[in-house]
């Protein structure tokens, strides 16, 4: 018998970020493998044109359900969503959703946030920050709470290029920036963003970083742990191999590569990429409850917060050099019927190399367009090239740069476990085989973001061919006046 999914056994559980990429996988994981969890509670944002209703009917549609609905066609009843918001004061409950929640709730998991590297700061604080001390606040108020799990980011302590699995403070105090967004608006915080953002790349990661400092700081007695996962790829194995969403940075970016949209990466040689399938994730967020939540582990619990670095330069570390080798194998045999331009890409973190880059094709997506026009069509490549230039921007220190997570806590975790819980919660990294992973991560894009089917495969592979035939008389033709340019240089100065 799963030690863990007895432990979710009559369990009531309110989670945040339900509909979301991570917090979707993590429903459907605990329906199928916990049946046994009583209710999940979801707070949900209701959009201007969907009722809290027409939402959970769309969210029940996806793809990942399918599995389990076969099974029990009844079984996604388990899921309620209320009515609610990260920005608002107490979630944005009304009184009735609260009640209910303070009194049934058993086990917390904050998984929802603000994911956007670019973004004004006052909107990432209102829900990276003041909704993590909302949700703090719930569950202070929960009567039976055994358990509480924040999802971070390994990355929300990337201004250390060693991250321990501690917690760090942060010198401008979590608590200080719940106070700056109560005094001023969000055009005087956006104004103060450089001295928020401090030494961190981007709002994001920032923001995570007070989120974190503010349970450091407020947790108080609270049964909490936190998970630290590093960037999270399309799923290995569940509930679907390769599954992703287009909403996912990295996805989108390597997708551009995959169309043949993007040729730089912006690496140094040794580099390594810091990726985490999602039900890696997902395993590890499941067994963290289970050890914070058993009662031999909570009896004698210290104060401390543990937390669960998950990564995998640690114990199996993947060379983005390999990385894109393997890439760039398997989209030969995966080709998109969306390639735009043959697929190359070149390793460098030379400035002049990238800008030459995006010189040369600029004047392709133009012609692209013009034919477009030509045909009655909308004008969208150099739109989607500049978007495309953005995104590479936005990851690229994240891309360029190395980071070691410390992961014992986490290996430790593993080794607890039995052989049944190890075989339904696989999270160990060290066995991930990268050649096949990576095949999974490029068909699964192929599939749930770029929505091509494998029977439109042969019209893809022609298309394929095509384009790297005008990419090689390309390459030609720009040599040739390259050469001319020269020959009529020399001949000036002669």
């Amino acid at each position: 018998m799963s030690e863990i999914k007895k432990f979710f056994d009559g369990k009531t559980i309110f989670l945040t970020g339900a509909t979301g990429y991570l917090g979707s996988a993590l429903i459907e994981k605990l329906l199928r493998c916990c049946s046994g969890v009583k209710i999940i509670y979801c707070v949900v944002r209701v959009k201007q044109s969907l009722s809290i209703e027409q939402r959970y009917e769309e969210w029940c549609s996806s793809v990942i359900f399918d599995k389990i609905k076969e099974n029990n066609n009844d079984v996604l009843k388990k899921v309620v969503f209320v009515k609610g918001d990260l920005g608002e004061n107490r979630l944005g409950l009304n009184d009735e959703d609260f009640d209910v929640l303070t009194n049934e709730v058993n086990c917390v998991f904050h998984v929802g946030a603000e994911v956007k590297f670019v973004d004004v700061i006052d909107r990432l604080l209102l829900n990276n920050v003041f909704g993590t001390n909302e949700t703090l606040l719930l569950a202070k108020q929960v009567k039976n709470l055994q358990t509480f799990v924040y999802v971070s980011s390994a990355f929300a302590q990337c201004n250390k290029y060693t991250v321990e699995e501690t917690m760090y403070e942060n010198e401008l105090n979590g608590e200080n920036m719940l106070m700056l967004l109560k005094m001023f608006d969000g055009k005087r915080l956006n104004e103060m963003s450089p001295i928020i953002l401090n030494d961190f790349p981007n709002p994001y990661t920032a923001t995570k970083s007070l989120a974190e400092d503010l349970i450091r700081r407020t947790a108080g007695d609270l049964p909490i742990a936190v998970v630290r996962p590093t960037i999270i790829t399309p799923a290995l194995e569940e509930p679907l191999p390769g599954w992703t969403n287009q909403y996912q940075t990295y996805v989108k970016l390597f997708t551009f590569y995959a169309i043949g949209l993007s040729h730089i990466m912006p690496t140094r040689p040794g580099t390594a990429l810091d990726v985490i399938p999602l039900d890696y994730v997902v395993n590890l967020i499941l067994a963290t409850t289970w050890e914070l939540g058993s009662s031999h582990c909570f009896k004698n619990a210290t104060k401390a917060i543990k937390v669960y670095n998950q990564g995998t330069t640690h114990h199996n570390p993947l060379p983005l050099k390999k990385f894109e080798t393997l890439l760039d194998r398997y989209d030969s045999m995966l080709p998109s019927n969306r390639k735009m331009w043959h697929r190359f890409v070149l390793l460098t973190t030379n400035g002049i190399m990238k800008q030459l880059m995006f010189v040369f094709h600029l004047p392709i997506m133009f012609l692209l367009d013009v034919a477009n026009i030509l045909l009655g069509k909308s004008p969208k490549y150099v739109k989607l090239y500049q978007k495309m230039h953005f995104l590479l921007s936005l990851s690229e220190h994240f891309i360029e740069n190395s980071w070691l997570f410390k992961t014992n806590n986490t290996k430790r975790l593993w080794e607890k476990l039995d052989e049944v819980d190890k075989k339904i919660f696989n999270f160990d990294e060290s066995t991930i085989d990268w050649d096949s992973a990576v095949y999974t991560f490029v068909n699964g894009s192929r599939l749930y973001v770029l929505k091509e089917t494998p029977d439109t495969l042969p019209k893809a592979q022609v298309r394929r061919h095509i384009l790297k035939v005008l990419h090689y008389f390309t390459v030609f033709v720009y040599l040739c006046i390259f050469l001319v340019l020269v020959t009529l240089l020399l001949k000036c100065l002669l």
